[in-house]
């Protein structure tokens, strides 16, 4: 059973064979990448080249809202600013 056939079965509210697993990979990836804190095998990939080493299911369609001109501004975002 793929990822997707689980995600629908799961959606439909019957039981997977298991649960799939799909990290915010652009998260994590965005926060490890500029704090330099990516684990050696993955320093120099990109998001999907980790997801892939990791065979992970892939989020593709991402922006990084974390990315700010001001660091205090990320204080806002929680109230909708």
């Amino acid at each position: 059973m793929t990822h997707q056939e689980r995600i629908l079965k799961a959606a439909r509210g019957e039981m997977p064979d298991m649960l799939p697993y799909i990290p915010r990979i652009d998260l994590w990836y965005s926060a490890n990448s500029r704090a330099g804190t990516l684990p050696g095998q993955h320093r120099g990939r990109t998001a999907y080249e980790i997801s892939r080493a990791e065979g992970w299911g892939l989020m593709t369609a991402s922006i990084d809202f974390t990315y700010q001109f001001l660091p205090e501004a990320l204080l806002h975002r929680a109230i909708g600013a």
